[in-house]
């Protein structure tokens, strides 16, 4: 009898190992890992998802921009940007609607004490995505020394107050070659002032088709100081690094967000605005292809985005 017993509890620890075993690895497999669909017949791709935020509006004083708040485009900014014949960009009035208010003025000091100003757009609750020229400067061979972020900005109103870059990355890439491949960054902010709001998607897809219109929106310095403005286009050339289109931009708008609403049937996207699948870096001066330009999101770019937007 006892040899029977022993029997069925050593089948039953056998069942129970197996079926953690079988339990561990579906938990390992639904990890949120790119990976690559290529065998599957479909482009390797990954997404970091948007969130709304509260939208809760700052009080008083804090709501209204002060004198000394405001710069024109960081220094070899604005004559690398491009009006491409007549000016199709728009204003944004509205900037404490979601996806506006997630995109940032950025009032840059460098250490020589010039200004400049730049975009940037939240991708996490203390995350500014930008241009790496907005943040470390080639010239001076060094980073910002101050980097104060104003979300949602409209000329002197600041319905979101504003925080400061706490810390910041570029690749090494961008400091020891300046090359454009490398032209991204991320700035951690003091506040988690992306919980009020919000925060972009981001995308990457090996895929060279990119369907459909896509929004560069920012803060131009040929425009009335500090305001936002936006313009709608398609995806004209693409590269390995780069995503090229004919839609206006001029100094102040490096960093900005190029972006679009997916439908949710690419993978890792939901129905949600809005997924960054570029960071608005140059105007017609980067060959081969002409017109304005963007980093690309790649994986490579989506890994270091995560990488620093997931450090403490």
């Amino acid at each position: 009898m006892f040899k029977k017993i022993s029997s069925v509890l050593a089948v039953i620890t056998i069942l129970i190992l197996l079926v953690s075993s079988f339990v561990a690895t579906t938990v390992f497999a639904q990890e949120d890992d790119p990976g690559d669909a290529s065998a599957e017949g479909a482009s390797a791709q990954g997404a970091g998802q948007p969130f709304e935020g509260t939208g809760e509006l700052a009080d008083g004083a804090n709501a209204l921009a002060g004198p000394g708040t405001t710069a024109p485009g960081v220094s070899g900014d604005a004559g690398a940007e491009s009006v491409i014949g007549a000016d199709g960009r728009t204003q944004v009035n509205g900037t404490t609607v979601y996806p506006n208010r997630a995109i940032v003025y950025l009032l840059i000091t460098w250490s020589d004490a010039s200004m400049g100003s730049c975009t940037g757009w939240f991708i996490g609750p203390n995350d500014v995505a930008t241009a790496a020229h907005c943040i470390y400067n080639t010239t001076l061979n060094t980073y910002a020394t101050s980097i104060v972020v104003y979300p949602g900005r409209n000329g002197g109103s600041t319905p979101y107050g504003s925080t400061t870059m706490n810390k910041r990355w570029v690749p090494g890439g961008w400091i020891t070659n300046e090359s454009p491949t490398y032209d991204y960054g991320l700035i951690q902010t003091v506040d988690a002032l992306g919980n009020t709001v919000g925060w972009f998607g981001y995308r990457w897809q090996t895929s060279n088709a990119f369907p459909g219109k896509y929004t560069v929106r920012g803060y131009p310095g040929d425009k009335p100081t500090a305001t936002l403005w936006t313009m709608n286009g398609l995806i004209t050339a693409v590269g390995g690094s780069r995503l090229w289109y004919q839609v206006d931009t001029f100094g102040g708008q490096s960093g900005s967000p190029v972006y679009h609403k997916f439908d949710g049937s690419d993978a890792g996207t939901t129905p949600e605005c809005c997924y960054g699948i570029g960071i608005h870096t140059y105007g017609t001066s980067v060959p081969p292809n002409f017109g304005n330009s963007a980093t690309r999101i790649t994986k490579a770019v989506f890994n270091a985005l995560t990488k620093w937007r997931n450090t403490p």
